[in-house]
């Protein structure tokens, strides 16, 4: 048995993450999670907008949305406040970016490709790319994705998870999944690694701990082991409030790590290779176990879940009790 620790949503792909403390269920993860995303202004030779992480610009870190607290724990399928919108910050910009939250009547397509899904989504204007131009110093656009709730009205505005893992499911601009758990448990152990082998940060890297904001979670799990969700197959949560009852959350595939975990939240700076670098010493695939011949090399840290049809529409709470089903699928 364990908790819902923290519970964080984040708007805008790869900008800073809003620790709240209740969010409610789509079929496609936390609402409002990864809804927009940074796409570069200047389109590819078949004319698509490619994607933009912190993988390429660390300092989309330093990008703070935050949305009235009225919409994180909104019943799915209200419409937002009228003018409720998403302010969005960043360093160096001296007016705030407020981006409409009710859905455009018609939206303006614009063509994106994230990963190896090509697709259309909603460009969020001008101002908005004015905003992200100037911060990021290269001519970029702010785009909202559409899918199911605006299916049929334009081509692939719904983005599928992997069918080899998850059939079936939706997934934003996230990586691949819907939602990241990661545990307590696990942070600790990392930090009791580089402690142990005497890490020393770097200016203007921060000292031990490190934080969970690095892994970018939506849900962090406490009063369990290091590593125990390596064995979670499925995740059981005792809604607070509301209409009760229970939130059944799927682990589809451990989450295999790039080294985003490497940029510092707070600083947007590049910390050396840890924690990236201490993971390798014991979370590979092949150390693992894992027999996917393409994992041998990759560092897993944490879980990618999907919601059950079931569960959608519900709303977790920070401190709903957590059960989970083992074991997990044998990789």
């Amino acid at each position: 048995m364990g908790h819902l620790s923290e519970i964080v949503v984040f708007p805008i792909k790869s900008c800073k993450g809003i620790s709240t403390q209740a969010a409610t269920l789509t079929n496609a993860g936390l609402r409002w999670d990864r809804e927009w995303m940074v796409v570069k202004a200047t389109a590819d030779e078949e004319g698509r907008h490619k994607f933009v992480t912190i993988r390429q610009e660390s300092k989309l870190a330093l990008v703070v949305p935050s949305l009235p607290a009225s919409a994180l724990s909104a019943p799915l399928g209200s419409e937002p406040e009228a003018g409720a919108a998403m302010t969005v910050t960043a360093p160096g910009q001296a007016k705030p970016l407020q981006v409409a939250l009710a859905r455009p009547q018609k939206a303006a397509l614009k063509s994106v490709e994230i990963w190896d899904w090509k697709g259309t989504g909603h460009d969020e204007g001008e101002e908005a790319a004015a905003f992200f131009t100037a911060y990021l110093g290269f001519p970029a656009r702010l785009v909202r994705y559409l899918g199911s709730a605006s299916a049929g009205e334009a081509p692939d505005v719904v983005r599928p998870t992997d069918t080899a893992y998850a059939p079936g499911h939706e997934v934003r601009f996230a990586d691949a999944f819907p939602i990241l758990v990661a545990s307590e448990g696990a942070l600790a152990d990392v930090n009791a690694r580089l402690a142990e082998a005497g890490y020393t940060p770097i200016p203007p890297a921060p000292a031990l701990p490190l934080t969970m904001s690095r892994f970018r979670p939506n849900l962090v799990i406490g009063g369990t082991g290091a590593w125990e969700e390596d064995k979670w197959a499925q995740l059981k949560v005792s809604v607070q409030g509301g209409s009760g009852g229970q939130v059944e959350l799927l682990a589809v595939k451990p989450c295999d790590r790039c080294k985003v975990p490497t940029v510092d939240p707070a600083t947007a700076e590049k910390s050396g290779g840890e924690p990236y670098d201490v993971l390798t010493t014991f979370r590979k695939g092949s150390q693992l176990g894992f027999s996917v011949k393409q994992w041998t090399h990759a560092v897993f840290f944490g879980q990618n879940l999907v919601v059950t049809p079931d569960s959608v529409g519900k709303t977790l709470r920070v401190g709903d009790a957590v059960e989970f089903a083992s074991p997990a699928k044998q990789w």
